[in-house]
């Protein structure tokens, strides 16, 4: 929600009020809201609602880049993607990952199509077979968990994950785990960042779009739109911060210092002095990854897979 809080609080200071549209049948409620303008995140390639958009001749902006080229009267701001994964793959190559993989969503939208084409093309000047997975969005947390399971198990040697649609990433840190693969020893891990990668454990490295701020700027752009309609309004390229944390080996707070990863989601290994790796209770954020690895592959285990939003192949 923070986008949508965001946008909302720069709307209401310039005195327009904004409706969200439910995520179900959006097409239909575009087609008959009495709109002055419209904000759409993320679109997707040939998207139905731009469509309707420039049907009713409705001025937008997109929160991230509108893959279908053909569409000049788009105007978007968005993170620089290309960049951002650049500095996510140097990232995880500096911090020692020979192997990694790309987890993302199948539908084409702008994110995702720009960070298949950098990891490849950073792939291919390294000489670097490229291990591409994609998913759909709907699977959320049971798709990312199931392949990358089947991952682990076809291609062995990964790791390390760059997952841009961070949705994705707790399943994929599950299923790691659930694999007695330490976080982050045996396998790097590189989402978005949210919520869910501040309150993992161990919290992983994200790339920050700056959300927040790309929704204001969202906002004031459309505004400008409808003020000066016939004023040429340019797209914006935001930079985007890598945040390193203990996922990827970089101690952020207690969570990340010390020990030798997570083993097992249920406590940290401690080599101390005596030897022997005893375990000591982990903080409240470990035993979450480990529950949330125990019930997914429960659930997959007894065919539950329509319950997590996934139909395993």
């Amino acid at each position: 929600m923070t986008v949508a809080t965001a946008a909302a609080a720069e709307a209401l200071e310039a005195d327009y009020t904004l409706a969200l549209v439910p995520p179900t049948s959006q097409t239909s409620w575009a087609d008959r809201l009495d709109i002055d303008g419209a904000i759409l995140m993320d679109p997707l390639e040939r998207d139905p609602l731009i469509a309707v958009f420039n049907a009713r001749r409705i001025p937008f902006v997109t929160i991230g880049v509108n893959p279908d080229a053909s569409d000049g009267a788009a105007v978007w701001v968005d993170v620089d993607f290309d960049a951002g994964t650049q500095m996510v793959l140097d990232h995880l190559y500096q911090r020692g990952a020979q192997r990694t993989a790309l987890i993302s969503t199948m539908e084409r939208r702008g994110y995702s199509l720009t960070a298949r084409s950098a990891y490849e093309r950073w792939c291919g000047e390294r000489g670097v077979e490229p291990i591409v997975v994609e998913l759909p969005e709907a699977g959320a947390e049971g798709a990312g968990y199931a392949s990358t399971s089947n991952l682990l198990r076809t291609t062995p040697d990964v790791d390390a994950i760059w997952v841009p649609h961070d949705r994705f990433s707790a399943g994929a840190l599950a299923a790691t785990i659930e694999s007695g693969r330490r976080v982050p020893d045996d396998m790097r891990i590189v989402t978005l960042e949210g919520t869910l990668a501040r309150t993992c454990y161990p919290q992983l490295t994200a790339l920050d779009g700056h959300s927040d701020e790309n929704a204001r700027l969202g906002v004031r752009m459309l505004i400008q739109r409808l003020k000066h309609p016939d004023e040429p309004l340019e797209s914006k390229l935001v930079e985007a911060q890598l945040i390193p944390r203990a996922s990827t080996g970089v101690a952020g707070d207690g969570w990340g210092r010390g020990g030798s990863g997570v083993v097992a989601g249920v406590g940290r290994t401690v080599d101390g002095p005596g030897g022997g790796g005893g375990r000591e209770p982990g903080p409240p954020g470990e035993f979450l990854a480990g529950l949330c690895s125990t019930v997914l592959k429960s659930a997959l285990d007894a065919g539950m897979t329509e319950h997590l939003g996934y139909e395993t192949p």
